[in-house]
């Protein structure tokens, strides 16, 4: 979500609206020249846009994050890793962490965070 603000040197913010994406960002200036006239040429207009966040910032994805094993307490970085120590396909490590199998299985892994 974007945010364009109408700022006045004296008065401040004027006017301010969000924005779904930055594509009214021109309609809203147009609209505001029209309603505040003259007065618009002594404002300046402030684009914020949303924060991006950085790689460090980003929370790490599912298959991403660290596993434990329930039963030895082996810490494992990945899906991927605890797939390959336990002969099981990854898959099947993922629908461990969600309690999505039935029947004979028990639940060997979760995440360890």
């Amino acid at each position: 979500m974007a945010i364009i603000k109408l700022i006045h040197p004296e008065l401040g913010v004027v006017a301010e609206k969000k924005l779904a994406s930055s594509k009214g960002f021109f309609e809203t200036e147009t609209a505001w020249r029209y309603k505040y006239g003259k007065k618009f040429f002594e404002c300046k207009v402030e684009k914020v846009l949303p924060h991006k966040l950085t790689p460090e910032e980003k929370p790490l994805k599912s298959h991403q994050r660290k596993l434990i094993n329930i039963e030895t307490g082996e810490i494992y970085e990945n899906q991927k890793a605890a797939a390959k120590a336990l002969n099981l396909d990854q898959g099947t490590i993922l629908n461990h962490i969600k309690k999505k199998l039935k029947g004979r299985f028990d639940y060997i892994v979760k995440y360890a965070d």
